[in-house]
């Protein structure tokens, strides 16, 4: 485990206390309408920290129960996430913005004005979005209940070894990852490496392990280079979906940010565990 472990491994904790500030910063984002993105990127993060957390009760939770857990937050993590799509899609073209002009100004202008008012008309269409945003809180009251309902607690020892076993999982990904490699690993190092940091904060903030903050940065770090390579790959399979003709004038720009992403990720994870 990167970090020191700070408390008595005799410790009994319960997934109901685990849990407790992320379903009440939950509704602290379901209240806040006045930044809709943010809010949706919030819930979405509190989201997968509460994944992060139930993996590591897994071995102490009914397999159907625990299954039922996982399908019903990752259901939720999907309709947030086709929400976030369109602003997504709008910022990480402006990143590209000049790189694209220069190879076609007058279509990827255009572009830019497509992505722009898709995501205009669906921010006006804010009704729309309160609508998905209630459903969404009524599915998390509900799981929450269930959580709430559970006396699902575990031995601190085995919430360690399970973080562990999220640490081992990653380093197996890692393992066979090169910069060709296609975007369904990277995704799948990204998605358990977000666990494992995720986890690491938990324990942090609950008490049971201290960090250094070089690694927790060199972590952070990695974390965001993960995203972005996410975040290129997602983008370049819109165009390509639906501007096939500009994706082939696009491809050599997204494949050289893509491989300097790679790069970095690579060098990074080798620097934090090797």
């Amino acid at each position: 485990m990167v970090g020191a472990t700070v408390a008595s491994k005799e410790l009994r904790i319960s997934l109901h206390s685990m849990l407790r500030k992320e379903f009440n910063d939950l509704k602290t984002h379901f209240d806040n309408q006045l930044d809709v993105n943010q809010s949706i990127h919030e819930i979405r993060k509190c989201i997968k920290v509460i994944l992060a957390i139930i993996i590591l009760y897994k071995t102490n939770t009914d397999e159907a129960k625990y299954s039922q857990w996982k399908s019903y937050l990752k259901a939720l993590k999907r309709q947030c996430a086709s929400l976030r799509e369109s602003y997504v899609n709008l910022q990480t073209f402006s990143k590209l913005e000049d790189e694209l002009g220069e190879l076609d100004k007058v279509h990827f202008d255009a572009l830019g004005v497509i992505l722009e008012t898709k995501y205009n008309s669906l921010v006006a269409g804010n009704q729309r979005i309160k609508s998905i945003l209630k459903q969404l809180h009524n599915s998390i009251d509900k799981i929450a209940l269930a959580f709430n309902e559970s006396s699902v607690n575990s031995d601190l020892e085995i919430l360690q070894k399970r973080h562990k076993k999220t640490l081992q999982k990653t380093k197996q990904l890692f393992e066979v990852l090169t910069i060709n490699s296609n975007a369904n690993d990277f995704h799948r190092l990204r998605r358990w490496l977000r666990y494992f940091y995720l986890q690491e904060s938990i324990f942090e903030r609950e008490g049971f392990l201290k960090i250094s903050s070089k690694k927790n940065k060199l972590l952070h770090e990695l974390n965001d280079y993960l995203g972005e390579e996410h975040d290129l790959q997602s983008f370049f399979q819109y165009l390509k979906g639906n501007f096939r003709s500009l994706s082939k004038r696009a491809e050599p720009i997204f494949i050289e940010r893509i491989d300097k992403l790679r790069e970095k990720i690579l060098k990074r994870f080798q620097a934090i565990y090797s």
